[in-house]
């Protein structure tokens, strides 16, 4: 099992979110009662070692629904931590692309 496609030698295969803690630490692979098994809430999770970054730069949770896939908000809207081809572990190349993805009223004005 290769959760981040390392061994593939692929560009932009992370695996073990960069070798710094194992899967264990997110995920409970025999089952869990959240999305992607993770080991509780995502934004918990990703907050528990990322907590200079928790809620600071975008509404997440329940309430706040991702409009692309109608789930609700976390870091996995933005960031894919096992296959990112591009930096911090983005969607998209551009910080404004992304954002585009959902705030499509941005793209109107930037132009």
């Amino acid at each position: 099992h290769d959760p981040g496609g390392a061994a593939s030698r692929q560009p932009g295969r992370f695996a073990l979110h960069a070798g710094q803690v194992s899967c264990t630490t997110c995920h409970a692979p025999h089952g869990a009662g959240q999305p992607r098994l993770f080991v509780d809430d995502p934004v918990a999770v990703c907050s528990s070692c990322h907590s200079h970054q928790h809620g600071v730069s975008h509404p997440l949770g329940e309430d706040k629904l991702d409009p692309r896939s109608g789930a609700p908000m976390d870091c996995g809207s933005c960031h894919a931590i096992h296959e990112a081809p591009y930096p911090k572990y983005l969607h998209a190349g551009e910080v404004t692309d992304l954002c585009v993805s959902c705030h499509k009223s941005m793209a109107r004005r930037n132009q």
